[in-house]
């Protein structure tokens, strides 16, 4: 056979399917343990409740303590429908018996007696609803699903009318609305578990949308910054080294630089939920390594913290960087940063020209705008008092409260 020929047969899976596949395998590996549990106290319950032959009781509990070690299983391992295979059958299958068990544990004459339901009529309402909400995957079972699930659910709503016929030498009234209650217990656990599928669609699908979103806005912004920025940058550096200005082809290099670090910084706030203060920092500290001679860090060491707190660390950075270029003159910086409790400390310090404690409070500069913010968070900035220079310190909450919260 050709490879074209194998590739022509080989089962396609689309991408929505497999997302699908995944919201719905975890959901049902969070909840076939559960379900196996409420199986047993069902089991359980009977076994009390039930008018058996004598040794029905122990029959049943028997059956409910496999039921127990199987839950423990599930919950460990995964359950029937998680592990797939012929588990699901097992479980479907052993769902079928119970009805033809029960009627040979009961007296003669008293299956589904009672007008309510017949024995243990919700004992197989778990596995119907995980059969009518787990995905198909392959595409001959899809074609196939219709049929056998008619042929399953049809199966658990006449079994227990033949038994009923078997056990009676005539069928009353109350038996055959006990078999109505619960063949629509079981209809309506089948339709429940069809709109359960279909609400997990609807998730996957809008998870895939937002991630495809996403993704083409990354694409859409690399290629931009690409074409208008570093495209320019390059181009400028060009044209400033063809007529001999070599200051001018440094700014332009510096451009490019700062354009990378921008974007790997945004790379490291946007894929991660736990972010490397030491590496922030870093990035920060490239972006003013030769513009001030002598930069200094502190050892940070592993510490992290939330995206939220990284991205207000980040502008914070970027503001106090900037400001120590653009305003105080400064030959050296220092940039240290230190974890208590609850909160992480950032200290930046240099030797420029300083400027008094009292400009924090003037509502026209931007370090008044940033403290503002920082408030906002459950944090707070000062100029502390220092010999030479200027020193801000700065306190971040490890776990902010929304920006638009209270101080």
């Amino acid at each position: 056979m050709s490879v074209m020929a194998r590739a022509e047969r080989a089962p396609v899976r689309s991408p929505d399917l497999e997302r699908l596949t995944a919201v719905t395998r975890q959901f049902i590996a969070r909840s076939e343990g559960v379900l196996l549990l409420a199986q047993a106290f069902w089991l359980f319950a009977s076994a009390y409740t039930d008018h058996l032959i004598p040794p029905g009781n122990r029959i049943l509990i028997g059956i409910g303590l496999l039921h127990l070690i199987a839950a423990g299983l599930a919950l460990r391992y995964g359950g029937p429908f998680t592990r797939g295979g012929g588990w699901k059958v097992l479980w479907i299958g052993a769902a079928l018996l119970m009805a033809p068990l029960m009627a040979v544990l009961v007296p003669y004459g008293e299956y589904g007696s009672s007008p309510s339901c017949v024995q243990m009529c919700g004992y197989p309402v778990p596995p119907i609803v995980l059969l009518a909400f787990y995905p198909w995957v392959s595409a001959g079972a899809r074609l196939m699903r219709p049929s056998l699930e008619i042929l399953i659910v049809g199966a658990f709503v006449l079994v227990p009318l033949v038994l009923i016929g078997l056990t009676h030498d005539y069928v009353t009234r109350d038996n055959y609305a006990a078999w109505i209650i619960s063949s629509s217990l079981l209809v309506l656990a089948f339709l429940a578990g069809r709109t359960i599928g279909r609400m997990c669609q609807t998730a996957a699908a809008a998870q895939l949308e937002a991630g495809l979103r996403a993704e083409r806005a990354s694409t859409d912004r690399a290629y931009n910054t690409l074409h208008d920025e570093i495209e320019h940058a390059l181009a400028s550096a060009e044209v400033h080294h063809e007529h001999g200005s070599p200051e001018r082809v440094r700014l332009s290099l510096r451009r490019i630089k700062e354009i990378i670090v921008r974007e790997r910084t945004r790379s490291l706030l946007v894929i991660r939920e736990q972010v490397s203060v030491a590496t922030l920092v870093t990035l920060h500290v490239r972006l003013i390594t030769g513009v001030i001679p002598t930069v200094h860090v502190g050892e940070i060491g592993h510490l992290s913290v939330r995206s939220e707190t990284a991205e207000l660390l980040n502008s914070t950075l970027a503001a106090l960087l900037k400001n120590v270029v653009r305003h105080s003159g400064a030959q050296t910086v220092w940039v240290e940063a230190s974890a208590g409790t609850e909160f992480l400390r950032l200290d930046v310090r240099d030797d420029g020209r300083g400027f008094p404690p009292e400009v924090i409070e003037d509502s026209t500069r931007s370090i008044h705008a940033l403290r503002d913010r920082i408030r906002q968070y459950s944090g707070d900035l000062i100029a502390a008092p220092t010999d030479q220079g200027s020193l801000v310190q700065v306190w971040l909450p490890f776990d902010p409260p929304d920006a638009g919260g209270e101080a």
